[in-house]
């Protein structure tokens, strides 16, 4: 659990925390622009929701 969640953070929240997803960068007039914006934030929420999952299911384990 603890090599996913270094690994997450490693290759995609840090490099890409600075491209935030942005409903003004998608042509949210149409359909599919509209699915991609939905598709990639769901996406984005769901890989946060895992590594909170991951790392509440571990923190009683852990020895600081």
């Amino acid at each position: 659990a603890i090599s996913i969640i270094l690994n997450w953070f490693k290759t995609r929240y840090y490099p890409k925390k600075s491209e935030t997803i942005d409903i003004n960068d998608y042509n949210t007039n149409t359909d599919e622009g509209m699915k991609a914006y939905i598709d990639d934030l769901r996406t984005w929420c769901n890989e946060r929701h895992e590594i909170i999952r991951l790392f509440a299911e571990i923190i009683e384990h852990l020895n600081w």
